[in-house]
């Protein structure tokens, strides 16, 4: 009943507020009680459970002043009407103490919220959120909330990552040159300048030559060898193919490119081969191939000093990847089997000659950091190798191209 009086009491107090009032409530036994001015279009709803004792003072809505509110046991809301709510703290900790439908409120200075208010900030700024409910802007993002740390551009500027979660500018580079990597990021080059590169390569395309374009140093027995004559392959693929036919049971062949000393270090070396193998090597017609970057010129015996593939199938049907460093030799059997048919075999040495990966057809075999060759004054080159360790049967190897580049960190 004590909630019905202080009810009564206080519509009477509403009513004389308002031009033209209506309670739309009429149980004085409930908690929550209404009042809307028909005049100016405010509601106002009041909510009395619990108190007893607290003093109502609305002002009118339509005027834009304070209302004051009991100090607990009340909830004021609003509707269409621009109100503000003065020295009064809203409890976090105790539940249902919550404001809603407050259109463009406004927290002042001094409001004794746990929240503080976010400055009028700065132009173009990113709004931060520390996950607690703090708020700070910045100007330039880093790379770990999803910018870039950089602030300004000059025309032509890349953006790339330098390192794990960190982004570098890299400036245009000059007319005529042409983006590269080394060390594993890009740099800006020039081509056919020999100071810095040195090519070569090998196609088979010179008959007037005897068909190689190079001067190449070959040793060979029970091995014919021959240039494209009377060969079926598809030349608008393969324009040049030396042709190696092994047609006895001590047959061998060696070639190898000149006798140019190459080492490898101060700066990248990469070698290529595309190669034939029409059969493959088995019990009855056995034999041993190497192919890559190496020293030896005899017809069987094992590289020096070298960087190569190797095919042995009686130690393996699958590649074999080496290194050899003064006749002291690393081997690494990969997870990739010899197939017959075309296949491209590449050696690449690291800048700094501490590390060497092989690809078949494009894709990494593996990895060799050991006995990597890097003594100078030793004679090393492109060279095929392939012996026979039985079976008279011919067997035959088909040359498409071999290439060699050196890229020097110091140039010349």
């Amino acid at each position: 009943m004590r909630r019905g009086v202080i009810a009564a009491a206080l519509i009477a107090v509403l009513a004389t507020t308002f031009a033209d009032a209506q309670y739309v409530r009429n149980s004085f036994l409930e908690s929550v009680f209404s009042i809307f001015d028909r005049t100016s279009g405010a509601k106002f709803q009041v909510d009395v459970q619990g108190a007893s004792s607290s003093t109502y003072t609305l002002s009118t809505p339509s005027s834009g002043t304070s209302s004051t509110l009991p100090t607990s046991g009340t909830i004021l809301s609003t509707d269409n009407v621009i109100a503000s709510v003065t020295n009064k703290t809203i409890d976090a900790e105790a539940t249902g103490n919550v404001f809603t439908n407050w259109k463009d409120a406004n927290i002042k200075v001094g409001a004794n919220i746990a929240r503080s208010k976010l400055a009028s900030g700065t132009a173009n700024h990113v709004l931060i959120n520390d996950g607690s409910g703090v708020m700070s802007s910045e100007a330039v993002l880093t790379e770990s909330r999803g910018g870039t740390d950089q602030s300004t551009y000059t025309t032509g500027d890349m953006i790339y990552s330098g390192s794990t979660n960190n982004l570098n500018k890299l400036s245009v580079g000059g007319d005529g040159s042409f983006l590269t990597a080394a060390g594993g990021i890009p740099t800006w080059e020039y081509p056919n300048r020999p100071s810095c590169y040195m090519t070569f390569t090998e196609d088979w395309t010179c008959p007037g030559l005897g068909g190689a374009c190079w001067t190449w140093n070959n040793t060979s027995a029970g091995t014919n060898l021959s240039f494209g004559t009377g060969d079926t392959e598809d030349r608008s693929k393969h324009p040049g193919i030396a042709l190696i036919d092994q047609n006895a049971a001590t047959s061998s062949f060696i070639t190898r490119m000149g006798s140019i000393q190459y080492t490898p270090g101060n700066g990248e070396l990469f070698v290529e081969w595309v190669i034939k193998i029409e059969t493959l090597s088995d019990a009855t017609t056995n034999y041993t191939m190497r192919v890559g970057f190496g020293s030896t010129t005899t017809a069987t015996a094992d590289n020096a000093y070298g960087l190569y593939f190797e095919y042995a199938s009686t130690t393996s049907a699958n590649w074999l990847i080496k290194s050899a460093d003064n006749s002291v030799r690393t081997t690494t059997t990969t997870s990739t089997a010899v197939t017959a048919g075309y296949h491209r075999l590449g050696v690449k040495a690291n800048d700094t000659a501490t590390s060497v990966e092989y690809f078949v057809d494009g894709v990494s075999v593996g990895t060799i950091t050991s006995n990597i060759p890097t003594t100078t004054q030793e004679t090393a080159g492109l060279f095929f190798q392939v012996f026979k360790n039985s079976g008279a049967t011919s067997r035959f190897f088909r040359l498409d191209y071999a290439y060699l580049f050196k890229r020097f960190t110091t140039c010349r």
